[in-house]
This record gives C-alpha cells, sequence and structure tokens, in this order.
C-alpha cells in the first residue's frame, strides 16, 4: 500500500468521478493490487442506479486504490458490517476478473458518497516495475 498523506487524500475526494477513475487505475497498477469492501456474505456491491438497454439494473462492485478511501466510503455509508480488503493483482486477475465478467458485474470507480464511473472489470496490468509509485 502507499503512503497516502491528508492533502492527497482530502485531494482525491474533491476530483471529478474520470479523475478518480484514472487515478484508480494509475494506483492499482503501481502497487499491483486494489481494495474492495468485504463483509461475512462477501463483497459489498451495489445496484448501478441507471438501466441498460434491456431496462436491467447492473451489479457493480465498488473499488478504490487505497484502504482509507474504502473505510470512508463505509463510515459515510453506515456500512458497520464491511471491512476493506487487498486484493492483489495476482489474485484479481486469475480469479475475479473472470468470475465478475461471468455474473455480469461492472466496476464502480472510487466513489464518493452516490458519484462515481462504471465500468467494465479488467485485468490489473502486472508488467511494470512495482517500485514506481
Amino acid at each position: 500500500m502507499y503512503e497516502l498523506t491528508d492533502k492527497e487524500h482530502d485531494a482525491v475526494l474533491q476530483l471529478n468521478d474520470e479523475y478518480r477513475e484514472a487515478h484508480f487505475k494509475q494506483k492499482a497498477q503501481s502497487q499491483q493490487g486494489l481494495y474492495i469492501l468485504l463483509g461475512e456474505e462477501g463483497p459489498f456491491m451495489l445496484s448501478d442506479l441507471e438501466e441498460d438497454e434491456n431496462q436491467e439494473k447492473s451489479t457493480v462492485l465498488p473499488v478504490w486504490c487505497h484502504e482509507k478511501y474504502a473505510q470512508d466510503y463505509a463510515e459515510m455509508n453506515n456500512l458497520s458490517d464491511v471491512k476493506p480488503q487487498f486484493i492483489t493483482a495476482k489474485a484479481w486477475n486469475e480469479y475475479w476478473v473472470k468470475a465478475l465478467e461471468e455474473a455480469k458485474v461492472l466496476l464502480g470507480f472510487m466513489p464518493i458518497n452516490d458519484s462515481f464511473n462504471v465500468g467494465d472489470v479488467t485485468p490489473i496490468e502486472t508488467n511494470v516495475n512495482v517500485n514506481q509509485q
């Protein structure tokens, strides 16, 4: 996990959805992993508020690049039964990507309250120098 300063934390919270998504992708790649919220029943999921072309709502797995952002979200939404869980790029790529794609789950990038971008599940690139942060 990279060191998150209070200044960076507060600055990222002010970013719009697109910039938070870009920030997430850069940090997930550099630290070779990401955070989800995990409870006894499994990963915390959301329903996408917008319906697709078949009038169906999507299931969304919220993801964060740092434990603090996931914890902030849990606290803001009174989710006392979940805790941030780090998933390595190796585990993400080998297990999670396929399972989430098969279940037609989308990713919600760094939600702040109900504001976030939704996108397809993709692997985390692993051919990078993991010392770059």
